[in-house]
């Protein structure tokens, strides 16, 4: 079971970022040198955080998470080339995504 929807594509270079900053720790490195999610029943302490931070490592982005791509995200260099407003309207984006 992969609620999170964990996928890897392959572009996927096995580096292991994705599996270092989960915080839930439940990614893990597979005998193809790809990331794969262990099953878990609940999101919270027991299974995802829904953080997308393995999503945000990934240098090759090929990672996908609660059904998001990398090329949906904004790249920290990005978020601080925008001005103070922009960023509080990004800011805003997630925080009604997330509800």
């Amino acid at each position: 079971m992969n609620p999170a929807g964990f996928i890897v594509n392959d572009k996927c270079i096995g580096c292991g970022k994705c599996i270092k900053v989960c915080p839930g720790g439940v990614l893990y490195m597979g005998e193809d040198r790809k990331p794969h999610i262990q099953e878990f029943e609940e999101f919270g302490w027991n299974g995802c955080w829904r953080c997308e931070h393995c999503l945000a490592v990934c240098p090759e982005g090929a990672v996908s998470v609660l059904h998001h791509w990398p090329e949906e995200s904004l790249a920290i260099e990005t978020m601080e080339k925008l001005g103070d407003e922009a960023q509080l309207n990004v800011i805003r984006y997630w925080e009604k995504e997330m509800k």
